[in-house]
């Protein structure tokens, strides 16, 4: 497994632990919306992922945080290297 690939495991785990504590708490009002969610539970909304991908990286920092669509599963793995 390479660096990258290692890296992307990791992440991928980490931002399925994200959205269990934090983003599926959220489906019930935030169905739909698109939040990056940080490593403490902070959140951002937004209605595109341009502009919430933007909004993480400015808050968070590159890397520091989950990129999600709440109430759907693709988004969080769209980002994940397959074979």
């Amino acid at each position: 497994m390479t660096n990258l690939e290692q890296w992307m495991a990791q992440r991928a785990e980490k931002d399925a632990q994200l959205y269990k504590k934090y983003g599926k708490p959220l489906e019930k009002e935030h169905t739909g919306e698109y939040a990056a969610i940080g490593p403490n539970g902070q959140v951002i909304f937004g209605m595109s992922t341009d502009e919430v991908l933007q909004k993480g990286v400015e808050n968070f920092g590159s890397g520091h945080f989950g990129l999600f669509r709440i109430g759907y599963s693709a988004l969080g793995k769209w980002l994940t290297l397959t074979k």
